[in-house]
């Protein structure tokens, strides 16, 4: 609805960040970070060369808009978010390389652990992709997570079960406990306890699938367990997409199952050789087989992009309708009993509720300048016709990407608008609203109108309507949203939601 902040303290200045080691090391893996950057562009120019440095050095400042918004269309824009999917595949390749090279010294393997080992190599692997990559917190999540799965590797104990991803959440909720209502954390849990939850119902079948095959079965499973990870993933993690962006990207599942699949078995394992490469100068031979594959997933966004009802604009749900949704995934992926099932129904219940979201019907910002009106569900009137922050996120809360002007709906002589130079007034759901800009229109809007909304101040005595806002209002409890239900007018303010805690105005 609206957001903003001050300063309770007085402000002092502080001294210089003394020149010590760690400054020294960040300021060389900057430099670093730059060369590889400027190396890249140079073997491959173009998009596919920035979008081959934002996966290998996080820095996405080169990829063109127009590339973003077909990733993001296509359900795609993960795959350029650094983040637990690329730390992992990094980490995975570390490992499955390492260990294969320690199992080829027979003497060397019979004496150490050489999972182990490519445990230890995998966690320093991981975390210099963490730095070279900018050390984003999304980023630091993912290697935190990863790094606990490492750690048990090396401690002989189970790397993927429920209790390293609570171990996991419970360290980053520590340090962190604002990412508790981040997309970003919510998404990543999501997507890990319902992968481990599945494959571990599915091991023992996998295993004997596995186990009386050759390397002809075994590709074609690992292959098959890729597929399987993205439907799970993306399923997992649509809920709670859709409760941040208001949107879902509808074929994006078909999208993932063609792209994922290349990231993880062709553009990462390249851009892992990568690394390996540049230091003897010969960087040309990863990335250009790397670019080719990023070439063939950026055509699958494109295409996927242009399909028609692509993307689908939602309204936003409540909390408790993301509530229910999680508390019964929670149920279905850690419960082993029948009682799991509860939590089909209790997601099933949630996604219903959140499927007949009622959005405000009116909306009025804390100074009185913009208004946006819920004509019916798909076509809201907001006051003014120039793009800006608030305007464009009441439009994604609608559900909505455009919406028509005051000017625009004045035109029609069919719309239940009516202006004139003190005040205008709709009606709506057998209501009356009257929005003034002059005191003078004062008494009559408050005999007439139901709902009296003002951008100055009231000063006269106004009873009649059922709901009266002022500028006083507003400037005390911020934006206004108006919902007319049958019964009555039920009016939410940032205020309500804000309470009074310290950094409160």
């Amino acid at each position: 609805m609206g957001g903003g902040g001050y300063a309770i303290g007085t402000p002092r200045l502080l001294p210089p960040i003394p020149d010590r080691m760690a400054r020294r090391i960040g300021h060389w893996v900057a430099r670093q970070r730059l060369a590889l950057s400027k190396a890249i562009l140079h073997e491959v120019p173009g998009v596919r060369g920035a979008v081959a440095v934002a996966l290998l050095t996080g820095d996405r400042g080169a990829v063109p808009e127009k590339v973003w918004s077909n990733l993001r269309d296509s359900g795609l824009a993960h795959l350029l978010a650094i983040s637990g999917l690329h730390v992992g595949l990094m980490a995975g390749l570390l490992f499955t390389v390492a260990r294969a090279a320690l199992a080829l010294f027979y003497w060397l393997a019979r004496r150490f652990p050489a999972k182990k080992w490519a445990a230890v190599i995998s966690l320093i692997g991981a975390f210099g992709y963490l730095q070279v990559t900018g050390s984003t917190i999304p980023t630091q999540r993912a290697f935190l997570m990863i790094g606990m799965g490492l750690t048990a590797v090396i401690l002989d104990r189970v790397p993927f079960s429920m209790t390293v991803v609570a171990w996991a959440a419970l360290v980053i909720l520590l340090i962190t406990p604002e990412s508790l209502v981040t997309a970003g954390f919510q998404m990543s849990f999501a997507a890990v306890v319902a992968l481990i939850s599945t494959y571990e119902a599915m091991g023992p079948r996998l295993g004997q699938l596995r186990s009386r095959g050759g390397w002809g079965r075994r590709v074609c499973l690992y292959c098959g367990g890729v597929l399987l990870t993205t439907l799970i993933a993306g399923t997992a993690t649509s809920p709670f997409a859709a409760f941040h962006f208001n949107r879902v990207a509808t074929y994006g599942l078909a999208a993932n199952l063609f792209a994922v699949p290349v990231m993880a078995l062709w553009i990462m394992p390249w851009g892992l050789a990568t690394y390996f490469l540049l230091p003897f100068g010969w960087q040309n031979l990863g990335l250009v087989p790397m670019a080719a594959g990023i070439g063939f997933v950026l055509d699958v966004a494109e295409r996927v992009a242009s399909w028609p009802g692509a993307v689908r604009l939602i309204p936003t749900m409540s909390n408790a309708v993301l509530i229910l949704v999680t508390l019964g995934g929670l149920c279905l992926c850690i419960w082993t009993t029948r009682l799991h099932l509860l939590g089909v129904g209790a997601v099933a219940m949630g996604l219903l509720i959140g499927s007949v979201a009622d959005p405000p019907d009116i909306l009025i910002n804390e100074r009185g300048n913009l208004h946006a009106v819920r004509m019916n569900a798909d076509e809201i009137v907001v006051s003014s016709d120039r793009p800006g922050f608030v305007r464009d996120s009441w439009l994604r809360r609608y559900g909505v990407s455009i919406s028509r002007s005051w000017k625009a709906l004045l035109l029609d002589t069919n719309a239940p608008l009516r202006c004139d130079s003190l005040s205008c007034q709709i009606s709506l759901k057998g209501r009356r609203i009257a929005i003034s800009k002059d005191p003078r229109a004062h008494e009559d809007d408050c005999n007439s109108a139901d709902i009296l909304l003002n951008t100055v101040p009231v000063r006269i005595d106004c009873t009649s309507p059922d709901v009266v806002i002022d500028r006083f209002g507003l400037w005390r409890e911020g934006t206004h949203a108006s919902y007319l239900k049958m019964g009555g007018v039920r009016v939410d303010t940032v205020q309500q939601y804000r309470g009074g805690r310290p950094w409160s105005p």
